[in-house]
């Protein structure tokens, strides 16, 4: 076993860490020093910096958190006093007041940065607790480190941090600490009984360690080691996985997308019970096409132009195999693909695996739902319905293609369903004489005359339904909602686009321009609307009435593939939970506090899907409801006392 002099230089070290000048000397002459600390201060303060430095009131509350200043009370260890030098700075020569503040303040000099070095590099450990209780929300650790750097360039680092720095820029690694330290310390806990972990594929967990722990703490090692051996979720249900390139009407947000797989994931278990231990988000960070997150430096994915073609399928390829092989029982959700990816994906693997894609088909089974639920009040069938579309993306046609698969169940063949359903998309209305289609719009192209716009098509075909997928806000204007008010007594108005910015026109909208006709569904939350003492209470068409029980069903059963049958199993079911109240009050989908119920009855009717078309792994259950509910996760914690 090697110890640490046998693997660390110490002898060097020291020599070279006194050779270097002593604290408070530098090599710069006093005005290069201050030019280059002047030059890295001015060069990091940022407008939030400097609404920070304008901010503070001098309360005295982050004195209170500080450790230094509670052990000496000296003013000088104050932790808003420590950023003086930055303030300083900033106050003469970036501040809005620096032509009076340079009346009355006079240049920062080298004997500054040299008295400022005890209070910068040596009575702050960065702990936060100083950010944490400022009442203004002032972030006083990124002041200190921006005067830490200041003083880094102008010479006046400590020899002992310059000494470590210049050993880690040579060897690549803290103290020349590598993989034979960390193979030491592995082998010496084996001889305990201890075994860490490495090179785990599909481990839950990536353990950082710090040198110390491996020259110094092994016992906290093995500690460590002993917890990650008795990591207790071996099982993997339900998987979300986007790339981050269509982010909620945000765009290509790259590896900032991972939010997206967690919020849904948790959906799952606030939703419809599934254990939170056994999901897993994924992030297919293949770079991106935002110019600003590339240049970022603190940007967390690759700052690379998207993988596209070959490559990008062969990698996808490899991941949807490899949760196959690892993880057989799960399902896998696509979430926020671009329009082209997601529909060819969608493609290649549902009858392959055991995937499906949110976008399309999730929002697919809600907007039908609504349907199924508006149709209760207008008292027509869904096969004598006409459909506008405004978007042409994955998740219209996914719309459209469920709809259309909807109306043959009631007798029209797949063609004329098609005929009932038009989409406009930037071009206008699409039309079979429209050259260049992409391939998704081509069963949709009509037959009809060229329109421009929305209020064109509306006009030539006077729908009795409107769905918005455009995330165009406003595109639902006035001229558009009264024309869908003439042709129709009771019109029907879905704007699905989301966040709320991108909607296609409020519910207040709906209801005024239709005078009060309109069957209204968004794809954002809007309040209740009260016009003329008569009020309506919309509700959001939100994804997760479908998609958490239908991922619960499948998995309790085992199912081996996602089939449409059980997206407009599902899509019916939800429009029969939908009550007279809630139609009469406007709404078209069920209470969001019921959620965890409805989602219950998706996840039997899901399941009954499985059994009838053979396609569930498990034996049938004699009650399935009774299955269902006793198979989801409550986090409600018992009470001791």
């Amino acid at each position: 076993m090697s110890s640490i002099s046998a693997s660390i230089p110490v002898d060097a070290f020291e020599k070279r860490a006194n050779e270097l000048p002593h604290t408070g000397t530098s090599s710069l002459s006093p005005e290069e020093q201050v030019a280059r600390a002047k030059e890295v201060i001015l060069s990091n303060l940022d407008s939030r910096t400097a609404m920070e430095l304008e901010t503070c009131i001098h309360c005295g509350m982050c004195s209170e958190a500080c450790h230094f200043y509670e052990a000496t009370h000296e003013a000088k260890y104050t932790p808003i006093h420590k950023v003086h030098l930055v303030r300083s700075v900033y106050r003469r020569e970036l501040s809005p007041l620096r032509w009076f503040n340079r009346l009355f303040t006079r240049e920062i000099t080298a004997q500054d940065l040299s008295d400022w070095q005890e209070l910068l590099f040596n009575s702050c450990t960065e702990c936060g607790r100083c950010d944490l209780m400022c009442p203004m929300g002032i972030q006083i650790t990124s002041g200190i480190r921006i005067g830490r750097q200041a003083l880094a360039a102008a010479d006046l680092m400590p020899p002992e941090l310059r000494a470590l720095n210049d050993e880690q820029t040579r060897s690549n690694t803290l103290l020349g600490v590598g993989i034979d330290e960390l193979q030491d310390a592995v082998s010496e806990l084996a001889t305990q009984g201890i075994v860490v972990p490495l090179d785990r594929p599909q481990a839950d967990v990536l353990l950082l360690t710090t040198v110390s722990d491996l020259l110094l703490y092994r016992q906290s090692f093995a500690a460590i080691a002993r917890i990650l051996d008795n990591w207790p979720e071996k099982e993997i249900r339900v998987i979300v996985v986007t790339d981050g390139q269509r982010i909620l009407g945000l765009g290509d947000l790259g590896a900032n997308g991972m939010g997206i797989p967690i919020g849904k994931l948790a959906l799952y278990t606030a939703c419809a019970g599934v254990h939170p231990g056994r999901t897993l988000p994924v992030m297919l960070d293949v770079g991106t096409e935002n110019a600003e997150l590339r240049d970022d430096p603190l940007y967390v994915g690759l700052p690379q132009h998207r993988l596209r073609g070959a490559e990008y399928d062969a990698l996808v390829e490899e991941f949807v195999t490899a949760v196959a092989e690892v993880f057989p029982a799960a399902v896998l959700q696509f979430e926020d693909f671009a329009t082209d990816n997601a529909i060819n994906l969608l493609a290649r693997y549902r009858d392959r695996a055991c995937i499906f894609n949110d976008d399309i088909q999730g929002t697919a089974a809600v907007a039908l739902a609504g349907l199924y639920a508006a149709l209760r009040l207008t008292g027509r069938p869904l096969h004598e319905q006409r459909l506008v579309f405004l978007g042409a993306g994955s998740a219209a046609t996914g719309i459209a293609d469920l709809v259309a698969r909807a109306m043959t169940e009631e007798g029209l063949d797949l063609a004329s369903a098609r005929a009932r359903i038009a989409l406009v998309d930037s071009k206008g209305l699409v039309t079979r004489d429209r050259t260049g289609l992409a391939a998704h719009k081509v069963p949709y192209a009509i037959d009809a005359a060229p329109q421009a716009d929305l209020l064109g098509a509306v006009k030539a075909l006077a729908p009795t339904t409107l769905v918005g997928v455009s995330a165009v806000p406003h595109t639902f204007d006035e001229p558009v909602l009264r024309a869908m008010a003439a042709a129709n007594d009771r019109p029907i108005v879905f704007a699905l686009s989301n966040p709320t910015s991108r909607a296609e026109c409020t519910a207040e909208e709906a209801y005024r321009f239709t005078a009060g006709r309109a069957i209204f569904a968004s794809g954002s939350p809007f309040a209740p609307v009260t016009i003329d003492g008569r009020t309506w209470v919309p509700r959001q068409g939100n994804n997760a009435y479908i998609f958490p029980g239908l991922g619960l069903g499948v998995t309790l059963v085992r199912a081996r593939r996602v089939t449409e049958s059980m997206f407009a199993a599902a899509a019916r079911r939800l429009g029969e939970l939908t009550t007279d109240a809630d139609l009469d009050a406007g709404s078209l989908y069920p209470p969001i506090d019921r959620i965890m119920d409805v989602s219950a009855e998706i996840a039997v009717t899901v399941a009954e899907v499985a059994y009838r078309e053979d396609l569930a792994g498990l034996p049938r259950p004699d009650d399935l409801a009774a299955f269902v509910r006793a198979n989801r996760y409550d986090p409600t914690y018992p009470r001791y006392v």
